[in-house]
């Protein structure tokens, strides 16, 4: 059975706090795509139930944005923007369907204009 750990630090002058999230099912998605410069709405076939989803993982090397469903042409139902090198962590199906509030995924499309390296990880309840 798939395994993610999700850990995730913040740190103060006051203090600092860790939590550790072990999220396990019976299925894991995992996609690495390299971005072209001037990469725009590259498609990505993977698909999920928003509610089905334990863990996700959104990353790219460069800035880029990540769209659901929908080219950036379309209409797409979530947008997402990632900053170069930070990840989009979500360690909870009720954390996803914050990030991605408006509709299941049935495709990805990813534009990045100076190219990059997007990996998307997660684990997925199989029904």
């Amino acid at each position: 059975m798939p395994q993610h750990t999700v850990t995730q630090t913040y740190q103060a002058a006051s203090g600092g706090f860790t939590a550790i999230t072990a999220v396990s099912s019976t299925v894991e998605l995992d996609a690495d795509v390299v971005l072209n410069v001037g990469a725009t709405n590259i498609e990505l076939d993977v698909a999920f139930v928003r509610a089905n989803a334990k863990s996700l993982c959104l990353f790219c090397t460069s800035a880029a944005t990540v769209y659901t469903n929908a080219a950036s042409t379309g209409a797409p139902a979530d947008t997402v923007a990632l900053t170069a090198g930070v990840p989009v962590i979500c360690a909870s199906s009720a954390a996803i369907t914050a990030l991605l509030s408006h509709a299941d995924v049935t495709k990805l499309f990813l534009t990045c204009a100076t190219g990059g390296t997007f990996s998307l990880r997660s684990i997925i309840q199989d029904h």
